[in-house]
């Protein structure tokens, strides 16, 4: 490959700024895995290389589309404790319960809010380890 800049394909593509050279490459090589004429050992080559360049530069074909794979790992770590609280509000109310009982009427509430926390964490455990497998 020659080491001249090409200009880069520009935002409003859905592909960011992969070099517009690239682009031509991939598209010539989905041409010509695609085309009836190709030996089949061309045909898989070219499919490799054009799937290795659009891996590297996370680029998606749909249909004759491009888009650019979005690296976004999910959601971040406050919308999941967010979903997490919203999820087990009901337990986390059941203990907050018993914990204000500890604090008003009799220090036995609190043993019984550690019983509920020490059940709760047990059936998260096993129900986590359970949807693994």
């Amino acid at each position: 490959m020659n080491d001249r800049s090409e200009p880069a394909a520009a935002d409003n593509d859905g592909i960011g700024a992969v070099p517009e050279n690239v682009l031509r490459r991939i598209r010539a090589l989905l041409a010509k895995a695609e085309h009836g004429n190709t030996p089949a050992p061309e045909r898989e080559a070219a499919k490799k290389l054009a799937s290795e360049l659009m891996e590297k530069y996370s680029i998606n074909q749909g249909g004759s589309q491009y888009t650019r794979h979005s690296h976004s790992a999910g959601p971040t770590r406050s919308t999941r404790v967010r979903a997490w609280i919203a999820s087990h509000f009901g337990e986390l109310g059941l203990i907050v319960v018993f914990i204000v009982l500890a604090v008003v009427v009799s220090p036995w509430f609190a043993v019984l809010a550690g019983l509920v926390a020490l059940l709760w964490t047990v059936h998260e455990y096993r129900v986590r380890h359970t949807n693994r497998g």
